[in-house]
């Protein structure tokens, strides 16, 4: 019999993972004091639980059993499962380092340097692209939002703002030059000068960067040259 367990840390970080229920009845870690302890119950043999341990001790862990596997097949199923809402869910807080499942580096769990097999990379990058993982991707960011967890401060990304001599030099480079799409264009064949590049765009249905390129590289745009007037 295999449980899935969800492992919380009082700092806010989650650890999942899978474990063969047997006949062992106690499990050496590292107390905050540098001793040695034998606990109950089961947390654990990754790296950063172990750390987890070794600075907040065995009794401030917190384990949630949240479902039961009868084979190693099954259960490496659902830890990829577990781990994979987990990241989702909390982000960088979650600590697993792999995808889960049986077969990973010393139990599952990698320093970091180590890379993703090749096939869970694909099969992740793959799920985020479905429709169904676009949908838990933007349910997931919207609750980190409203609960405040999200990195993005005010909950929307509006840059980063710039300092007072930035704008200023903005300010000094435009303020003798006209805006680009400002500046007068010639339509050579015809003669036709626009007084900017937005209505020269218009009387040909293109957008302005296309009279643009076409200013800068002397090719044709909609069968005529054009010319900056400067």
């Amino acid at each position: 019999m295999w449980e899935l367990y969800i492992i919380y840390s009082p700092s806010g970080k989650v650890y999942g993972g899978m474990h063969a229920k047997g006949k062992t009845t106690s499990w050496q870690y590292l107390s905050p004091n540098g001793h040695l302890v034998y606990w109950p119950v089961y947390l654990g043999s990754g790296n950063y639980i172990r750390q987890a341990i070794a600075k907040y001790g065995c009794e401030a862990m917190r384990k949630d059993v949240i479902s039961y596997a009868n084979s190693i097949e099954e259960a490496s199923k659902f830890e990829k499962c577990l781990i994979r809402m987990l990241r989702l869910g909390f982000g960088d807080l979650c600590k697993n380092m792999t995808a889960g499942g049986y077969g990973g580096l010393t139990g599952g769990e990698f320093k970091v340097g180590h890379k993703v097999h090749e096939k869970t990379r694909n099969n992740l990058r793959d799920w985020c692209k479905s429709e169904a993982g676009r949908k838990r991707l933007s349910e997931v960011a919207s609750e980190r939002v409203r609960a405040g967890t999200s990195p993005i401060k005010g909950g929307w990304n509006k840059g980063i703002p710039s300092s007072e001599s930035t704008k200023q030099k903005i300010r000094n480079y435009y303020k003798n030059r006209p805006h680009p799409c400002c500046r007068k264009v010639k339509q050579i064949e015809t003669g036709i000068i626009f007084n900017s590049l937005t209505l020269a765009a218009r009387s040909v249905s293109v957008d302005s960067g296309s009279i643009t390129v076409a200013c800068q590289s002397s090719h044709v745009c909609k069968g005529f040259h054009w010319v900056y007037v400067d």
